[in-house]
């Protein structure tokens, strides 16, 4: 199923004979043959949107999104002018470096284990680093730019669906030399929280209780801020938040800081100045918002129809009502541990999301396709496709990706395969080399005949490339 939802990064037609490998692998076959691997389901892959920032922008990015390691590093040697195609959730990211102007390709990972797919004549060998033993491989040794990887187990935690102790890192680069890479080696190191705006004061906020919402009795709430004042400002850590009674006393309900959504960081939050009062369910880039969770056990006995929020850093205070009476106004979730009494659950400050999408990154690998005119049902169709590096740095696969081959107006895409790439056979392509792989895919002996439209798109979540192409199906 995953391959299915793979987006079309790129199409093009492949209509003179596809050309011969070039570049620095220029000793692969010219079209390397096809093999029946299937692509394997992986569970934890990204499946968050690719997003195109600068190299200074990238590390703010993941910082504020990976909340799950510890330690989080980034190397500081990155080539200068470098653009970074970054992904991320609370427990991974990577992120691909490309600095066309240095020819310069590097790839940082959380959660990459598999070892690289080095060609015949690599180099691995195991070395000391960050006190901690790695694994170092050479693609092909007498290239000075050849592609090379390191991975190792930094100490530290690492939070995924079971807790971890260790790290699994992963770094490579093409386009530099040994003395280079090991420079970019030695420079990984924690990434700070970038510098932050004067903190808000309550007076440049407006605030309203943003909604409740929720599913098999959580009812998650958050509260909305904006900053109507004329500089920008900022807000970073956990509010005190209290609920209110009719009388203007503070309900008795401890507070418990902690994310009732995900575990995020505690990122410095940058909110945009001269903004408009914000108004429930409705969240406005600029601003920010933080969520809570209410529960009122043994029994919902405290009657409530207010919120003050404290400013940490002794910013002030905000007063707001908690919403209309009855369903639309805030509500405690189900109690089903009369034991924990009157508590809140309360996540730091957050910036409220963009709703502007991020570019989709150009394609790094071009596609492109030769294949007969026509094919017969109940045959196999064979046919190549050439990838071509238009990244602008030396390209080498840090692992064989999936691919998809379907028939496309075929109904219930009956004629489909999904494969791993043979990409072993690659080694490290210059840039605007090209290489070709040799395809193969069963036509049922039922398919419809006619014209029909064969796709290729090779990649995960975050494709790199696809094309596609008019073939005929004809009967026996």
């Amino acid at each position: 199923m995953r391959a299915w939802l793979i987006p079309i990064a790129s199409a093009s037609l492949c209509l003179v004979a596809c050309a011969a490998l070039q570049g620095p692998a220029a000793e692969n076959p010219k079209v390397i043959p096809w093999v029946p691997t299937r692509d394997t389901y992986h569970p934890n892959e990204i499946t968050s949107p690719r997003v195109l920032l600068s190299s200074v922008e990238a590390p703010s990015a993941i910082k504020a999104t990976v909340a799950q390691v510890e330690p989080l590093l980034l190397p500081r040697a990155i080539p200068a002018g470098s653009d970074a195609y970054v992904a991320a959730n609370r427990s991974r990211f990577n992120v691909t470096y490309v600095s066309k102007a240095a020819g310069q390709r590097v790839f940082v990972s959380v959660g990459t284990t598999d070892q690289p797919p080095l060609g015949p004549h690599s180099a691995v060998s195991t070395t000391t680093f960050r006190e901690t033993v790695a694994r170092y491989g050479v693609d092909e040794p007498s290239l000075a730019g050849s592609y090379r990887s390191l991975m190792w187990t930094e100490p530290g935690t690492w939070t995924t669906p079971v807790p971890a102790t260790g790290i699994p890192y992963f770094l490579s680069a093409t386009g530099m030399s040994d003395a280079q890479f090991w420079q970019l080696a030695g420079s990984m190191d924690v990434i700070p929280w970038p510098p932050a705006p004067t903190p808000c004061a309550s007076a440049d906020l407006a605030a309203v209780y943003g909604g409740g919402m929720g599913a098999t009795g959580h009812i998650i709430n958050s509260v909305l801020l904006a900053n109507t004042g004329r500089a920008a400002c900022s807000l970073q850590g956990t509010p005190q938040l209290s609920l209110m009674a009719p009388d203007g006393s503070a309900a008795a309900t401890r507070q418990v800081d902690a994310n009732p959504m995900d575990p995020l960081p505690a990122a410095p939050v940058v909110l945009q100045p001269g903004l408009a009062a914000p108004q429930p369910h409705s969240q406005v880039p600029g601003a920010a918002m933080f969520f809570f969770e209410w529960y009122d056990c043994p029994d919902q006995a405290v009657s409530v129809n207010g919120l003050l929020v404290v400013l940490p850093g002794g910013g002030g205070r905000l007063a707001m009502p908690a919403g209309p009476p009855g369903p639309e106004g805030l509500r405690s979730s189900r109690c089903d541990d009369p034991s924990q009494g009157h508590v809140l659950y309360v996540g730091p400050f957050q910036p409220t999301p963009s709703t502007v999408p991020s570019p989709a990154p150009p394609a790094q690998l071009a596609v492109a396709i030769r294949a007969p005119a026509t094919v017969v049902a109940g045959q196999r169709l064979l046919y190549q496709v050439t990838l071509t590096n238009g990244s602008g740095a030396p390209f080498h696969f840090d692992a064989c990706p999936p691919y998809r081959e379907a028939m496309d107006t075929v109904p219930a895409k009956r004629v489909l395969g999904m494969y791993e790439l043979n990409c072993v056979p690659v080694g490290t392509l210059g840039s605007s080399g090209s290489v070709t792989f040799a395809m193969e895919l069963e036509i049922p002996t039922d398919a419809p005949t006619g014209l029909q439209e064969l796709s290729w798109r090779y990649g995960t979540f975050l494709t790199d490339g696809s094309a596609m192409t008019a073939i005929t199906i004809s009967a026996r």
